[in-house]
């Protein structure tokens, strides 16, 4: 039988804050959805909004450019 640590659950963010960039599509998703199912508080940020719409886990900025992070 297999425990949490070797099916890669055993992570646990509790009282952790992560921003992840790049967090509404791919691996950047999988990361929020990750942290939050760990009990993280998890902000995704991106260039264009959610495929749902804007939500309270998103800001909408291009940190690949000065004024994004203004």
């Amino acid at each position: 039988m297999r425990n949490e640590a070797q099916n890669g659950e055993a992570a646990d963010f509790t009282s952790k804050r992560i921003l992840v960039t790049g967090g509404t599509r791919g691996i950047g998703e999988a990361i929020v959805e990750r942290v939050a199912r760990g009990g993280g508080k998890v902000m995704a940020s991106a260039r264009i909004l959610p495929a749902g719409g804007a939500n309270d886990r998103f800001v909408q900025a291009d940190v690949s450019v000065r004024t994004g992070i203004d």
